[in-house]
């Protein structure tokens, strides 16, 4: 086949570290004015990562993927045409929503008209007069990746023309990848059909097919296990899932263009492929990263906490030091969505190992977003989609959904730490009451409160119990 020349309109704006805003003026939606010819519009909802693979550091929406392989399919599922986006952050274009890019395919390469009709034929001389009805019909799928990725798409990289691709694509992690603290990693995709015509505008959307996690904390406890020798400090805040999928499933894709809580599909797309375990290790924050001693500081209510007198930035040490609130501890991971269990969903536990054996305290994790708990519709996948009707979930036993973000405290942007300001951090814990950035004490409570974030398609609150 020659060498394509498509112009492709793809929009990206995902999990953001930086600013998805620009000096000059972008528009509100990529602009296709292709009259008379063969045009993709294809958007990544988000945009601007920090690197392959790249960390949850907030709750802002970016994404940080140099690669997109866009597969075109007929009616037999047969791939008909595929193109590879190798620099897509570094080529895209911004809009309001993230980033697109323009792709034709040249009639001279593939003409849709005449290849739907001559397909159309063939198979009416096979008496296939159902499919034949639909032979103008084609699907766009759209995958996006970042370069250093630990899933094994080694098959989606090799997909040529010929080859037969349906969506539900299941993808795993490459052997030895996948453990405690590292369950997942952002992935975009997205799906449209679209008629041979003598002008085709197709316009596919690829949205973020993880849900994410963070914990935003200050005021951490001050305890012990044993005596004398044997004494023990609380080093170690797990998050514990009470469910894990290996697995994730690309398909029953939204090919919505997120804003800011634009609303959520409520779709479960991991799938449990191998042996997993009950109470996995989401994320794992150890506390000597963040204090150089855990040593007791006793308030003014008698409790006791860290003494943020030794608590240090871990940042502080690589290229780029990020700004945290003096005293607070971060933690996120992104994570394959799995349906709600007859446990707690989320439990944080603090601990003197880093197993989460020796468990000294622990807070239920409670979610209060209405959209959730209401009666809603699920969609999940076993083989074929199935939609459960009329699902209420309860502030402690709730679905992690696809491309929701569940974070404890409130952390919009991972700001830059300002070298020219030391008071960055604040020489005090106490939250300034105008600043956004606000991690959630743990300091007497029993439950953490979760929030559902949106620019994702939605973000939850979520609280300590």
């Amino acid at each position: 086949m020659k060498k394509s020349n498509l112009l492709f309109a793809m929009s990206a704006c995902a999990m953001l570290v930086t600013s998805c805003a620009s000096e000059q003026e972008m528009p509100d939606a990529p602009v296709n004015n292709g009259e008379g010819k063969q045009i993709i519009t294809l958007s990544v909802n988000n945009q601007d990562g920090t690197r392959a693979g790249r960390p949850l550091l907030s709750s802002e929406a970016a994404q940080n993927i140099e690669n997109v392989k866009v597969i075109i399919t007929n009616v037999e599922n047969t791939v008909v045409w595929t193109y590879n986006f190798t620099e897509w952050n570094t080529t895209g274009k911004e809009y309001t929503n993230g980033l697109y890019d323009d792709l034709e395919i040249k009639k001279e390469d593939y003409n849709f008209v005449e290849e739907a009709e001559a397909l159309k034929n063939k198979l009416l001389e096979n008496g296939n007069d159902a499919l034949a009805a639909k032979a103008a019909n084609y699907t766009v799928y759209a995958i996006g990746w970042s370069e250093e990725t630990d899933y094994d798409l080694d098959d989606v990289k090799a997909l040529t023309v010929d080859a037969e691709f349906t969506e539900d694509l299941v993808i795993s992690y490459k052997e030895g990848k996948q453990s405690n603290g590292n369950w997942a990693e952002e992935i975009f995709a997205g799906s449209q059909t679209f008629t041979a015509a003598n002008t085709i505008k197709a316009n596919v959307v690829l949205n973020r097919q993880v849900a994410g996690t963070y914990g935003y904390l200050r005021e951490i406890p001050y305890l012990t296990s044993g005596e004398g020798e044997t004494l023990k400090v609380g080093r170690y805040l797990h998050l514990i899932a009470s469910d894990y999928n290996s697995d994730l499933v690309l398909g029953h894709f939204a090919n919505d263009d997120h804003a800011n809580n634009a609303g959520s599909k409520f779709v479960i797309n991991g799938l449990k492929n191998k042996e997993s375990n009950t109470g996995k290790i989401v994320y794992t924050i150890d506390l000597q990263k963040w204090f150089t001693q855990l040593v007791p500081l006793t308030k003014e209510d008698n409790t006791v906490i860290l003494d943020y007198a030794k608590w240090v930035n871990p940042t502080d040490a690589t290229p780029e030091p990020i700004h945290y609130r003096k005293g607070s501890v971060f933690g996120a991971s992104f994570i394959h969505p799995f349906a709600k269990t007859a446990d707690s969903t989320f439990t944080l536990v603090l601990t003197t190992d880093e197993e989460a054996q020796n468990v000294l305290q622990s807070w239920t994790v409670i979610l209060t977003d209405n959209s959730q708990i209401n009666a809603h519709s699920v969609w999940s996948f076993d083989g074929a989609w199935n939609e459960s009707k009329n699902v209420e979930d309860n502030y402690k036993n709730y679905s992690i959904l696809r491309n929701n973000l569940y974070s404890i405290g409130a952390r919009p942007k991972a700001e830059p730490k300002d070298p020219k300001d030391p008071t960055d951090p604040d020489p005090e814990p106490d939250p300034d009451p105008n600043d956004p950035d606000d991690p959630t004490p743990l300091n007497n409570k029993q439950q953490l409160v979760i929030k559902v974030n949106s620019n994702w398609e939605a973000m939850h609150e979520m609280g300590l119990m």
